[in-house]
């Protein structure tokens, strides 16, 4: 049940947001990320949109979960999935599409940067069921190689360049709050290294930058928007 709320309570959120940034309801947006819960989909859903959903996930039990429930929301829009990451799936999404959206992707990706094909399969297929201990010492030993820390980030921050510059969004949004996740396993590491990198994107595109507004963010310097027109 805390887990049910806490999704509602985020896809409010985006829903929020959606109406500040105008979403356009018949376009196409991209999601990344979503590993297998529908957030933003309950804000899709909220303000009414019909239009065509990328689904760009590496993990395939975690796209096969969140296509599922993206289709049985009940709203007229069309699932496209897209079993990659955002870089190697940058050749089958298409240009031009009305949002890039993601929430809470950056410690993942991050991780990500530092793990073989395997382990990357092993980690985020069961990510939430996994051993806490078997995430922890991935992160503690990233955090004791400052080298391939620093690499993994600029990487990450690369990465999200690359897309926006290839795609041509007419909006991004990226969220990044405090994980519960993290915090009630004391773990900071995750959070800061994320944050970090979400800072530097807000500074590649800072003339793109639209502060979100909405009442429902209690961080909002943990919610990124930027707008391309």
């Amino acid at each position: 049940m805390v887990n049910s709320n806490w999704n509602r309570y985020v896809g409010q959120v985006w829903f929020a947001n959606f109406l500040q940034l105008q979403l356009d309801r018949e376009k196409t947006v991209i999601e990344v990320a979503p590993g297998s819960v529908n957030k933003i989909g309950i804000g899709l859903g909220a303000c009414k949109f019909n239009g065509d959903i990328y689904l760009v996930e590496p993990c395939p039990p975690a796209l096969d979960e969140i296509a599922k429930a993206y289709r049985e929301y009940g709203c007229h829009w069309n699932i496209f999935p897209v079993n990659r990451t955002l870089e190697s799936g940058l050749p089958f999404l298409p240009k031009n599409p009305e949002a890039i959206l993601s929430n809470h992707p950056l410690d993942d990706m991050i991780l990500s940067k530092s793990l073989s094909d395997d382990e990357i399969r092993t980690l985020f297929t069961d990510h939430y069921e996994a051993p806490v201990e078997r995430t922890k010492i991935i992160w503690d030993a990233l955090m004791n190689k400052p080298i391939e820390l620093e690499r993994a980030k600029t990487a990450v921050v690369d990465e999200w360049a690359k897309a926006i510059d290839t795609l041509n969004p007419r909006l991004v949004v990226i969220s990044q709050y405090d994980s519960c996740f993290f915090r009630r396993n004391g773990m900071e590491a995750p959070d800061r290294e994320a944050y970090d990198v979400l800072s530097r994107l807000k500074d590649r595109f800072a003339d793109n930058h639209v502060p979100l507004k909405s009442k429902y963010i209690e961080d909002k310097s943990r919610w990124l928007a930027f707008k391309f027109e």
